[in-house]
């Protein structure tokens, strides 16, 4: 098959579903493309770190029948806000010290995070 991480969410869904891919391999091809692509982009701020296990336990599920492949997804990132409530203590801080909210700069998010 060819990179996993250039097929389309439906192409991979029919392939887990068919039992041509596992949940753990698709994950495994999207975390090694992350490590891959990340140093020069840096747009991945918290890999989940249990991402393996939740694809283990997906094709633990699928194989016991529990559940058709698009009900399971395996969360390769996880949510952190740290940043984000830096971000909006140092405003604050900012505000209380003064600085009219007008004044302050906007910014533009450099990192995002993948919800699932």
């Amino acid at each position: 098959m060819s990179d996993l991480t250039s097929l389309t969410a439906v192409e991979i869904a029919s392939a887990v579903a068919e039992r041509k891919l596992s949940a753990n391999e698709v994950t495994r091809a999207f975390l090694a493309r992350i490590d891959a692509l990340n140093p020069t982009i840096n747009a991945i701020c918290t890999p989940n770190p249990g991402a393996l296990a939740e694809a283990d336990e997906i094709d633990h599920r699928l194989a016991r029948g529990e559940g058709e492949c698009g009900s399971w997804r395996a969360r390769v990132l996880r949510p952190n806000l740290r940043d984000n409530y830096r971000r909006a203590i140092t405003f604050v801080d900012r505000i209380f010290k003064g600085t009219v909210p007008a004044d302050l700069p906007l910014e533009q998010l450099t990192k995002y995070e993948l919800v699932s």
